[in-house]
């Protein structure tokens, strides 16, 4: 099963967080979403780089 989920600016930042978010699907099972560890460091990572390629005016494209 593959479940999609788009998630606003603060439940995003709830998970970066550390909290756990619970939703429901269509046939009334209910789903608990954290990130583990490693997730929660890639997503960190990905963050700072991102504010990093902000601060330089994006990425240097030859």
């Amino acid at each position: 099963m593959e479940i999609r989920l788009a998630l606003s600016f603060g439940a995003f930042n709830a998970l970066a967080s550390g909290a756990e978010l619970e939703f429901m699907l269509r046939d009334g099972t209910v789903v608990g979403l954290t990130l583990d560890d490693d997730a929660m460091k890639e997503m960190k990572d990905r963050f700072q780089q991102s504010l990093l390629m902000q601060w330089d005016g994006g990425p240097t494209q030859h």
